[in-house]
C-alpha cells in the first residue's frame, strides 16, 4: 500500500515499460507470464495519467523524463494508499510537472496520503497542504502551507533570518 517514487530511477533498461511496472508482481497463469495483460493494464494506467507511452517500449529507449513518468505510473498501478515522492520533478519539464500536479491533486482527493520531498519552493507552495521542515536530522517545524511565506520557509530551512544571508558590506 506504499509507493515510493525516487529521484534516482529504478527501472531496468532491458525490460519493457510494462515489465518494469509489474516487476515482482507479474500476472501469471499456470506459471506463464501474461504479457498482454501487463501491457493492457499499463495502457489503462497511462490513460488515467495522460501519458503517451507504448508499454512494449524498452525503458532503455526512453528519455529520463519518460522514465520518471513510468516510475510514477508504477505507484498508480498498485493503487497505493500512501505515496512518497522524493524530488520527482528533477527530470521533468513544464507540461510533465503539470501532469504530476494534477496526479497529486487527484490522489489527495481520493484520500491518498502524499509525502512530497523537494527543495523547490514553488513546488512546495503549489502541491502541499502542510510543510514539515527537517534540518540536520531533526524536526524544525510543521505548519500549514498557507501560514508560510517564502522568506519564512527559507528561514526555517537554513536556521536563520533572511536578512542575515547577505550582511551589509563596509
Amino acid at each position: 500500500g506504499i509507493s515510493t517514487v525516487f529521484q534516482e530511477l529504478t527501472l531496468l533498461p532491458n525490460l519493457t515499460v510494462a515489465e518494469n511496472m509489474y516487476l515482482g508482481r507479474e500476472p501469471r497463469r499456470f506459471g506463464l507470464l501474461r504479457s498482454a495483460e501487463m501491457r493492457r493494464n499499463a495502457r489503462d494506467v497511462f490513460a488515467r495519467l495522460a501519458i503517451e507511452l507504448d508499454p512494449a517500449t524498452y525503458c532503455g529507449d526512453l528519455t529520463i523524463a519518460q522514465q520518471q513518468m513510468v516510475e510514477i505510473a508504477k505507484g498508480v498501478a498498485v493503487d497505493a494508499r500512501v505515496f512518497i515522492f522524493d524530488e520527482p520533478t528533477a527530470a521533468l519539464n513544464g507540461p510533465e510537472i503539470e501532469k504530476l500536479e494534477k496526479l497529486i491533486a487527484s490522489l489527495k482527493q481520493a484520500g491518498t496520503l502524499v509525502f512530497y520531498i523537494s527543495h523547490r519552493l514553488d513546488e512546495i507552495f503549489r502541491f502541499c497542504d502542510t510543510v514539515t521542515v527537517l534540518k540536520d536530522g531533526g524536526h524544525v517545524a510543521t505548519l500549514p502551507t498557507p501560514e508560510l511565506t517564502r522568506d519564512r520557509l527559507v528561514s526555517l530551512m537554513v536556521g536563520r533570518a533572511l536578512e542575515r544571508f547577505f550582511p551589509p558590506r563596509p
